[in-house]
């Protein structure tokens, strides 16, 4: 089939660019489609072709392997990155490739409140409906995407463009069933406030965040998803009450801050990155009986399959 002429596909490039970790080896292929056209070709030509595929988005969420992808890698971060629209319902319409930080740029210029939440998660919309992303600070209520949340538009498994509203979507902590969809775009309520007002909870966000997060070397957030029903305590208590804090294999080190926090503190190997995450599930598991699961996406170098969702 014929790509569009501006759509450039390139070899071997170096998945640590595209990783906040910043971890990983060389993708076989690698793609950045900027509009519809672009995306709908590089996966029609990616069926046709049968070539493994994965999509991220600003890479925030993943773990590449030391030995690259063997297949296309298709990164949206430049996907429609500007496309943010309000309508006159308050409703505000975002691409799938706006990172959260300039859509809280947006709403806070707007003086649209609802949104402050997202502000500093390193994602873009797209990662963060797929795994309905969450946050809350001493005082406030905890929000996740489902709460903001009117409806999707994304490719299906079917191949086919849906519309999806919240009431079709079964969100569940740091998951939804969109795992096998392409979102396209979201459309999330707001309420109209003053900008100043926006600013201050943002900035509030912002100073917990750094007060309790491990922000001085490249990671990916959180690694593993907090425990629920089964624990009184968040993952990074249990892995600070097995004595973890501060441990390092290789270039990875468990952050001495934040217990959920695995840093690159210099030339981490995500197999460095994997032998503290499979520590940190045996000790937790033989010490309370509890199995931590992992929030970051782990990516096998052999992964046959298309992320057909978007990671963060």
């Amino acid at each position: 089939m014929n790509l569009p002429e501006d759509l450039l596909i390139q070899n071997n490039v170096p998945l640590c660019r595209y990783s906040t970790f910043q971890i990983g080896g060389p993708a076989r292929y690698f793609v950045q489609p900027t509009n519809r056209e672009q995306l709908l070709a590089i996966l029609e030509f990616q069926k046709l072709e049968g070539i493994p595929s994965v999509i991220i988005g600003r890479g925030s969420n993943v773990l590449f392997p030391d030995e690259g992808y063997p297949g296309l890698v298709i990164s949206l971060q430049k996907f429609e990155s500007d496309h943010v629209y309000f309508d006159s319902d308050g409703t505000l319409k975002a691409s799938a490739g706006v990172s959260l930080f300039r859509l809280s740029a947006i709403c806070q210029e707007k003086g649209a409140s609802g949104l402050e939440f997202t502000c500093h998660i390193p994602g873009t919309v797209g990662g963060a409906v797929r795994m309905n992303a969450g946050f809350g600070r001493p005082g406030r209520p905890y929000l996740e995407i489902k709460d903001v949340l009117e409806w999707v538009t994304a490719i299906g498994p079917d191949q086919k463009l849906h519309r999806l509203t919240c009431d079709n979507i079964v969100f569940g902590y740091r998951t939804s069933n969109l795992q096998d969809y392409l979102i396209l775009d979201a459309t999330f309520r707001t309420k109209p406030s003053e900008s100043a007002k926006v600013r201050e909870e943002v900035r509030a966000n912002f100073a917990y965040r750094n007060s309790v997060q491990d922000l001085r070397y490249p990671s990916a957030g959180s690694v593993f998803k907090n425990p629920k029903m089964a624990s009184r305590f968040s993952s990074g208590q249990l892995i600070e009450k097995v004595g973890l804090k501060g441990t390092r294999i290789g270039g990875a080190m468990i952050s001495e801050k934040h217990g959920n926090f695995f840093l690159n503190v210099g030339g981490a190997k995500a197999s460095d990155v994997f032998a503290l995450i499979e520590l940190a599930k045996a000790r937790v598991r033989d010490q309370f009986g509890i199995e931590l699961d992992p929030e970051i996406k782990i990516i096998s170098p052999s992964i046959q399959m298309l992320e057909a969702g978007v990671l963060s």
